[in-house]
């Protein structure tokens, strides 16, 4: 592996480290069923919200957009699993 990559590794490392344990507190204080049919319109919507905080300036707001752009992709690709359209 280049350099390159190695830093690339790393900071998906890092970054899914800070995403899981926002998740995990998020969760331990009672959020639940992110993973429920029916999300996807509320989570596009808070993508969007805290994106736009991000393009201000707001680099805080990176998790959150990552966050939600991860249960969007897991809502995905679990839908798309269970009708056996895997891509």
């Amino acid at each position: 592996m280049t350099r390159d990559g190695r830093r690339l590794v790393t900071a998906v490392n890092q970054f899914a480290k800070v995403m899981k344990e926002k998740l995990l507190t998020k969760a331990a204080e009672g959020w639940r069923g992110w993973d429920c049919d029916g999300y996807q319109g509320l989570f596009l919507q808070k993508l969007h919200e805290h994106e736009l905080q991000l393009q201000r300036g707001d680099m805080t707001q990176a998790v959150d957009v990552a966050n939600f752009a991860m249960m969007l992709w897991a809502l995905d690709q679990e839908f798309a699993a269970s009708d056996g359209g895997e891509e």
